[in-house]
């Protein structure tokens, strides 16, 4: 169900937004023609509502000149403010959420970045090493710009939920390849890891998607898929 927003203009706002709000679901909550509500949707559209009519209301009182061009501007300022503050107030656990996640990605790439500093200093000027270490980093670099977005909604929640399960999965392959290297001749396995790191980049997510992490690190990418 589209929410107030053009596509185009959904999909841009929420990027603009570091998908943290996804425009495409904004209004989506009460313009949705469903009839079988559960009593959350209801108190939810019930705020909405509310929000609205008190800000058009408190907009018009804000006026103070009677009904005219002034009062219904203040009015329909009042009741844009009272909208976006209840779905502010909808959304804020969403925004968390997606905070979160984008904190878990950053701690993955300092420890991504980390296990690229020991492997520079386990030979230094080998020219493999470095163009390993470029792979890597530009691997990281299109995870942190991966979209899930399409024509009909942005998925801030997906996009999050993708970038933070393949980082965890990126840090968690590089450090079983770098405890593997320390351990042993890395000129014995340079060319193993080289040829990994420098394929495709939807080559690598795909198999590294085949490898399990453990329990504590895996992520429902669709918990929070339906919110705005």
């Amino acid at each position: 169900m589209p929410g107030f927003f053009p596509s185009n203009t959904a999909n841009t706002l929420t990027k603009l937004s570091d998908y943290y709000i996804d425009w495409s679901r904004v209004g989506e909550l009460f313009a949705s023609n469903k009839h079988r509500y559960t009593w959350d949707q209801l108190i939810q559209r019930g705020m909405i509502l509310a929000s609205s009519a008190y800000g058009a209301y408190a907009g018009y009182n804000r006026a103070d000149n009677g009904f005219g061009l002034s009062s219904s501007l203040y009015s329909m300022a009042g009741c844009f403010i009272g909208f976006a503050v209840s779905h502010l107030l909808i959304i804020a656990p969403l925004i968390y959420k997606r905070h979160q996640m984008n904190q878990a990605c950053m701690a993955s790439q300092h420890e991504i970045l980390a296990s690229i500093q020991t492997l520079s200093k386990l030979d230094p000027g080998n020219r493999e090493i470095t163009n390993l270490i470029v792979n890597i980093i530009n691997l990281v670099d299109s995870t942190n710009n991966i979209s899930l977005s399409d024509e009909n909604h942005a998925n801030a929640s997906q996009t999050w939920g993708r970038r933070k399960n393949l980082m965890e999965k990126i840090n968690c392959r590089l450090k079983s390849d770098l405890k593997l290297a320390c351990a042993t001749d890395l000129n014995s396995h340079i060319d193993t890891l080289t040829a990994f790191w420098s394929q495709d980049t939807q080559v690598i997510y795909d198999k590294l998607r085949e490898n399990r992490l453990p329990s504590s690190s895996v992520l429902s990418e669709n918990a929070s898929s339906n919110g705005p």
